[in-house]
């Protein structure tokens, strides 16, 4: 934060020097006054003398004028519990006919002040409020000729209490000098206090949105603070002339927010983020701070001497200062940078806090002057050791938002060049995939002519898995390039009920497969028509419904029940029984899907038609309900509808392909027409070329695995290597050890005449 912290620490030092900061008053009136240059006009002649009653029982009336002395201005009473009488004479002057003038008792603390004028041989309370209100509490007497009468010299007396025995000042003013001073020096002042009250609101914002408590509390603090230095102004409470308030409670009130203020301070640092604290020691001086609180409380409550109660209360706060800067000293080492000067700051301000409240002890019981001419200015020193309190920590987050604003740019930038990068990677994804649907477009369509030539019964196998895995490649692709935004969705009119009754053949063939049975249960009007993308639609009315078959449990029963309920809500309802009993709740039913075949893929797809799937696991079976809002259709008069479902777009380069293929109808205005018959996918289990050539071959393996003299482990071992699987994978299987597999393969190489696994494939097959 700065270059060198301790020459800053001590210019603070110098510039605080007799700050107001923890004295009890800021800036009085009269201090305005001076720092404007203004004082008493030299043609106006004035005696002023003083009494001190310290029995407190003596009236305006009884107090004789021998016992009051002459005495020099500023006066020091001291710190006393009686009453502080002021008896001012002053002489008639030309001066009061040119202009008006007040007098002005400046004093840094008063708790009460009565003012009384010698009116026809009596002392008469004088109940003017002329220069009153909010502008000061001290008292305002309006000179002017009329008072006088036929006399040469005006006499007013003067009341007061003062518990600390501030110093007493007087002075008589124009009122337009008087008025011009209070105006500028009440601007300065209310716009300390706004710039208080903002840092408040700035430092209890940055405590909510960081949930930090001791920005909360610095923020207390600040406002403690603040309303301190309000109540040293009067601003809270004003102090009434004349007799309308005896006890002004600001007394008691200041040395409260003075404890309350210290106190949160002192949770600050104990609970601030930024310090590398020791709990222990810090948490026994907050307690000793909190103990010296709660004494200070009870002090205000029980004692009734005001001496005694200010110079108790005055006591302690300057011991919870003390260790406040022992606990800052003790922890400035242990801290970074940034929090050393936060922390060296802070010291500053309670060091000189501390200082004033000894010189202000001092002042006050053994009567010790301050001369004028070494007073600094008490309101901007004040306001320097609020800044220096609040600010730095403002200085930290600022920083540390900062720190954090350009990491975020960096993470920004970062992000964007992963989205050019993902852009380019799409377009290659994009360039690459619309190919290999046209590929497998071709290879599908090429399976399709074949399907017409007489082949023997395993090569129409081989031939109908070719068209099912193609048509799978290019429906995948399609979908992915969907859900990337590189392709549209279309709306295509589709008769709902003949394309569901089409995808349930691969279901029952799947179904068939597994020793099932799959019947289906419609409860849709033959004639509904739906708008949505044939693509999309058999993905999931195919995909879904295959790989819930693939967990059912075999010889079982699986129902499929589509239905049509208000607002387009289509609903695809599938019971069944899982074969693994840990099946059981819908995350680990959800899980296995997506393991089997795209579970979460095809949700993702069916998001686009607003799809939904609600999982039930009952005792012996589970019942899955898939909802999917599609277009309703009403008006058919001018559309073609699709009878059949559709897998893909047929490329420019396999339209030779389709001559010789067959006709399907289709209706169109009313009429039947002829068109190019869309292929069918017959999705089945994730089977290849190879794992259906082994399929068929396993018997005609173990056959020339009997030629050999194995062993029946090793017949099994063999067999399982003709699988494709590693020395790992059988030893699972066979329950047996990696070694222990490793040896029998040893023994089948040799009796076989083979050296590796690829050479024993290529043998016996």
């Amino acid at each position: 934060m700065f270059k060198n912290k301790w020459i800053v620490s001590i210019l603070f030092t110098i510039l605080l020097s007799f700050s107001g900061y923890g004295n009890t008053k800021t800036q009085t009136v009269s201090e305005m006054i001076e720092s404007t240059g203004i004082s008493s006009s030299p043609n106006i002649k004035a005696k002023i003398k003083i009494f001190r009653d310290d029995s407190n029982h003596m009236t305006c009336e009884e107090i004789p004028e021998e016992v009051f002395q002459k005495t020099v201005f500023p006066y020091y009473p001291g710190a006393y519990n009686g009453t502080l009488w002021m008896d001012i004479a002053i002489k008639k002057s030309d001066e009061f006919n040119r202009q008006p003038f007040t007098i002005y008792i400046g004093m840094d603390y008063c708790d009460f002040q009565e003012a009384y004028i010698y009116s026809d041989d009596s002392w008469q309370p004088l109940k003017s409020k002329t220069f009153m209100s909010a502008i000061t509490s001290n008292p305002l007497i309006p000179i002017i000729r009329d008072m006088y009468g036929k006399k040469d010299y005006l006499n007013i007396r003067i009341k007061m209490t003062s518990s600390r025995g501030d110093p007493v000042n007087v002075k008589i003013i124009p009122n337009s000098e008087l008025f011009r001073s209070i105006t500028i020096s009440l601007s300065k002042l209310y716009l300390s206090y706004g710039i208080g009250i903002c840092l408040f609101f700035i430092l209890l914002i940055v405590g909510i949105l960081l949930k930090d408590p001791a920005y909360i509390l610095l923020a207390i603090s600040s406002l403690f603070h603040i309303l301190r230095a309000m109540d040293a102004k009067d601003v809270i409470p004003i102090l009434l002339w004349n007799n309308e308030t005896k006890l002004p409670p600001s007394g008691k009130l200041e040395y409260i927010i003075d404890g309350l203020g210290i106190l949160s301070v002192s949770f600050c640092v104990h609970y601030f983020s930024f310090i590398d604290r020791i709990k222990g020691s810090i948490s026994k001086l907050l307690i000793a701070i909190i103990e010296l609180s709660i004494i200070k409380t009870l002090l205000l409550v029980t004692i009734d001497s005001q001496v005694t109660l200010f110079t108790s209360c005055i006591t302690i706060s300057i011991v919870q200062n003390g260790l406040l800067i022992y606990t800052l000293i003790n922890n400035i080492r242990k801290n970074n940078a940034e929090n050393k000067n936060v922390f060296l700051c802070w010291i500053t301000v309670f060091v000189i806090s501390t200082f004033l409240r000894i010189l202000l002890l001092s002042r006050n019981l053994f009567y010790l002057p301050i001369p004028e001419n070494i007073r600094p200015n008490e309101m901007i020193s004040s306001n320097l050791g609020f800044l220096l309190l609040y600010v730095p920590p403002l200085y930290i987050i600022g920083r540390r938002f900062n720190i954090r604003y350009q990491y975020v740019q960096k993470e920004y930038q970062n992000l964007e060049i992963k989205f050019l990068n993902r852009s380019k990677l799409e377009k290659l994804t994009d360039t690459v995939s619309t190919p290999i649907a046209d590929l497998a477009s071709s290879v599908l369509n090429s399976a399709c002519i074949l399907s017409k030539l007489n082949f023997s019964a395993v090569n129409a196998e081989y031939i109908e898995l070719i068209k099912r895995e193609s048509s799978k490649i290019n429906d995948l692709l399609v979908a992915v390039r969907i859900l990337e935004g590189a392709e549209e969705i279309k709306k295509t009119p589709i008769l709902l009920l003949n394309f569901f009754n089409s995808c349930m053949k691969t279901i029952r063939r799947v179904a068939s497969e597994r020793g099932c049975i799959a019947s289906l249960t419609t409860a849709i009007a033959n004639d509904t028509i739906i708008s949505a993308d044939p693509r999309i639609l058999q993905l999931l009315f195919i995909i879904t419904p295959t790989a819930i078959i693939s967990l059912s449990k075999t010889n079982t029963k699986i129902s499929v029940y589509i239905e049509e309920e208000e607002d387009n809500l289509f609903i695809m309802t599938i019971a069944n029984r899982f074969e693994s009993d840990e099946l059981d709740s819908p995350q680990s039913i959800s899980k296995a899907l997506n393991e089997t075949s795209y579970f979460d893929f095809i949700n993702e797809l069916s998001k686009n038609y607003g799809g939904s799937v609600e999982i039930h696991p009952l005792k012996e079976s589970c019942r899955m309900k898939f909802k999917f809002h599609f277009d309703k259709i009403e008006d058919t008069a001018d559309i073609k509808i699709v009878l059949d479902k559709t897998t893909f777009e047929i490329s420019d380069n396999s339209q030779r392909l389709f001559k010789d293929m067959e006709k399907q109808k289709v209706v169109e205005k009313g009429k039947e027409e002829s068109e190019m018959k869309p292929l069918q996918i017959e999705d089945a289990p994730n089977l290849t070329l190879k794992s259906k050539e082994e399929e068929k071959t396993q018997s005609e393996i173990k056959d020339i695995f009997d030629q050999f003299d194995f062993s029946t482990r090793e017949k099994e071992i063999a067999t399982l290597i003709m699988e494709g699987k590693s020395d790992k994978e059988i030893a699972f299987e066979l329950n047996i050890s990696p070694q222990t597999v490793a040896t029998h393969n040893k023994k089948i190489f040799k009796k076989t005449g083979v050296h590796s696994r690829v050479e024993l494939i290529n043998k016996v097959r």
